[in-house]
C-alpha cells in the first residue's frame, strides 16, 4: 500500500488518536498541515467541504475525514486486529473512549486556549506550523476558534470556574476507581 497523507496538527487531540492508530498498525503515512492549497482545493471538497482534522487522503485520491472513521476503515481491512474481543472488553473500551474523546474535550480545550499567560509561545508556534510560518493566518485562526468554536463546546469565560473546579475532581475520581481495582479483578472482569 502506498503511503497515505494524514492532514492534521501535531497538537490536535483527534489527529493524535488517528496518528497513534497508524503507528501501532504500521501503516505507512506522511503528515501534512491542513492549511495548504492542495488541502483546500482538492481534499476539502472531497471531505464534504467540512474542514476538520484528522483527514486522510489515499494515493488514489479517496478521502476520509474524522478519526473514528479513519480507524474504522483500517480496522475493517485488517480484521479488527486492534478491537476488543469480548463484550466486556468492548464496553470498557467504549467507556474509556467516551471519557477520553468526549468527556475530556471541554477541559482539554479550556486549558489549551485559555492559559496563554502560562505558555504564551505554544499555540502561536503550533498554529504557525500548520500555516507554514504565516503568523497572521495562525493568529486569525486562533481567534476564530476562540470566538466561534470554543463556545459551541461550552468553553466560555462563564464556564471557566466550573471546568477548573470539576475537571481535576473528575480525574481524581476516575483515577481512584481504576487504581482501586486490582489487575486480577480487571483480568477477571475482562476475560470472562
Amino acid at each position: 500500500m502506498k503511503p497515505i497523507t494524514l492532514y492534521g496538527g501535531a497538537f490536535s487531540l483527534y489527529t493524535g488518536r488517528a496518528r497513534s492508530y497508524l503507528i501501532k498498525s504500521r501503516i505507512d503515512y506522511r503528515e501534512e498541515p491542513h492549511a495548504s492549497e492542495h488541502y483546500y482545493n482538492i481534499v476539502l471538497p472531497k471531505a464534504g467541504g467540512r474542514r476538520g482534522v484528522p483527514t486522510v487522503e489515499f494515493a488514489n485520491g479517496d478521502v476520509i475525514r474524522d478519526g473514528v472513521a479513519i480507524i474504522d476503515h483500517f480496522e475493517s481491512l485488517n480484521g479488527s486486529s486492534h478491537a476488543p474481543v469480548s463484550p466486556r472488553q468492548r464496553i470498557v473500551s467504549l467507556l474509556l473512549d467516551v471519557i477520553g474523546a468526549e468527556g475530556m474535550l471541554r477541559p482539554c480545550m479550556h486549558y489549551r486556549f485559555n492559559h496563554d499567560e502560562e505558555d504564551s509561545d505554544f499555540l502561536p508556534f503550533q498554529f504557525a506550523s500548520i500555516y507554514l510560518g504565516d503568523r497572521e493566518a495562525a493568529k486569525d485562526r486562533m481567534e476564530f476558534i476562540r470566538s466561534n468554536v470554543l463556545p459551541g463546546w461550552g468553553v466560555t469565560p462563564e464556564n471557566a470556574h466550573y471546568i477548573e473546579a470539576n475537571s481535576p475532581r473528575d480525574l481524581r475520581k476516575a483515577q481512584r476507581t481504576f487504581f482501586s481495582l486490582s489487575v486480577l479483578s480487571w483480568r477477571q472482569a475482562l476475560y470472562r
